[in-house]
């Protein structure tokens, strides 16, 4: 066999495990609604996992993490198909995974919901077990089945269905339309399937065993060894002394009477275990695709350039300044910047005992860090920086004199869509300048300035 041959097998093995038709696109992803038997390190740990397995499905483009869950998550808006359009539309998806989970025994019980748009596609409950390594091995197919709609037997039973001959000799394969179709083999536990399912030919049937002829059944001649069949008495009973007792169906509202609680220890999912990660790059083959980036909701995460209008006001000494300027801010890395800022400081004052009132003006350069605490429509920071100011000019000589320190800052950033928002910032600096009492004989050559402004924000 040459390589062309070798390779036939393995490239329809390909096209038929993967689904062509089913496209989960743009995927919001929540936490699981937990019932009591679960805590909320095992709902982050099957959060993790979920999201983690869906980076490398092929029909998802982006994934959506909506954690922690939106308050109007609950059991009631899983049966509800307009409650889940609207946080899919919140959050800027087009599909969605969610649902709930308990725990009975050693098993996790999951109730997937997966939503597309405004309607419910599928609703499919699981039984997958806790331990760790077991638990990743039987997510992948759970999660294949909710997002295509293609469970891995209904992959085994089409590729069973087509008929597949392969033909050394003439180096080339072809497929067979007329093969005809075995009977599809029963699979154990739902939820449980194997993860390493390939595409075999069927056995051949065995052969049906000859019939047995039996005696026909004499009841006289058959010997209790106390009298004859007639003569056993099973007793009776009466039909008001029968008591049904239905069974009750188990629901995903009744979480505060759940009788299999427990107290034994969480075993935590630990997905950099060498155990967990050799099983799951075993089963991913050799294959490498890129990761996929996990945006926020309608695209409200940090952004490269931030550019800020503002105006305000400042204290030192006995002068009010009121200010106008802008600053630029730069990403470095995550959520740390650098900002670099100039604005203008105006002071009315009175220069003589007589009332005369001057205005003037110094242009101070602050340079600094500043660190956004979170992604969001609403981003806190905080920072410092260093601050730089022209005092005044001697006109005799010519020589500038300067006044320098530093200051700490916080505020925030609030946008109303994606690029455009307000900002707030606060601040407490330190100011010297040896010139300071020729400008005011009432200044102090170093003192605290606060700063407060308000304005808008620009982010690109």
């Amino acid at each position: 066999m040459n390589l062309r041959a070798a390779l036939g097998p393995v490239l329809l093995a390909a096209t038929l495990v993967v689904p062509q038709d089913a496209r989960a696109d743009r995927v919001v992803l929540s936490p699981l609604i937990p019932d009591r038997t679960v805590k909320a390190e095992e709902v982050a740990d099957l959060f993790a996992l979920f999201s983690s397995e869906m980076e490398f499905m092929p029909d998802v483009d982006e994934i959506l993490e909506v954690n922690p869950r939106p308050p109007s998550l609950n059991t009631r808006c899983l049966e509800s198909s307009r409650c889940l359009g609207a946080i899919i539309g919140e959050a800027g998806g087009e599909t969605m995974l969610t649902g709930t989970v308990e725990k009975l025994g050693s098993d996790y019980v999951l109730e997937l919901v997966y939503a597309e748009g405004s309607s419910i596609a599928r609703r499919i409950t699981y039984t997958v077990p806790t331990a760790p390594t077991p638990l990743v091995n039987a997510i992948t197919p759970v999660l294949v089945e909710m997002l295509t709609g293609v469970s891995p037997q209904q992959e085994k039973a089409e590729a069973q269905m087509t008929g597949v001959s392969f033909d050394e000799d003439d180096d080339d394969f072809a497929f067979s339309a007329s093969a005809p179709a075995p009977e599809p083999t029963p699979e154990p536990t739902y939820g449980a399937r194997a993860r390493d399912e390939r595409i075999v030919a069927p056995p051949p049937p065995e052969p049906e065993p000859e019939p047995v002829v039996e005696d026909e059944f004499d009841p006289a001649a058959f010997d209790l060894g106390v009298g004859t069949i007639d003569d056993i008495s099973f007793g009776e009973v009466s039909a008001d002394e029968v008591e049904v007792v239905a069974a009750q169906p188990r629901s995903v509202r009744d979480y505060a009477e759940d009788e299999y609680y427990d107290e034994e220890p969480v075993q935590r999912l630990d997905l950099d275990d060498p155990e967990t990660s050799s099983s799951r790059s075993a089963d991913r083959g050799s294959s490498t695709r890129s990761t996929k980036k996990k945006s926020t909701p309608d695209g409200f995460d940090y952004k490269r350039v931030y550019i800020t209008a503002k105006g305000g006001m400042s204290l030192y000494g006995i002068f009010t300044f009121g200010s106008a300027g802008a600053e630029i801010a730069v990403r470095v890395t995550n959520g740390l910047t650098i900002a670099v800022g100039a604005q203008a400081y105006i002071v009315r004052r009175a220069v003589d005992t007589q009332g005369t009132i001057d205005t003037n003006f110094i242009f101070p350069i602050n340079i600094g860090l500043l660190y956004r605490i979170k992604e969001g429509k609403f981003q806190p920071y905080v920072g410092a920086d260093a601050v730089f100011s022209q005092l005044l000019r001697d006109q005799s000589t010519g020589k500038n004199y300067f006044a320098a320190g530093g200051r700490v800052r916080g505020g925030f950033d609030y946008f109303f869509v994606p690029q455009v928002g307000i900002n707030l910032d606060i601040g407490l600096g330190v100011l010297a300048g040896e010139k300071w009492k020729e400008v005011d004989s009432r200044l102090n050559p170093i003192g605290f300035y606060p700063t407060g402004t308000v304005g808008f924000t620009f982010a690109f």
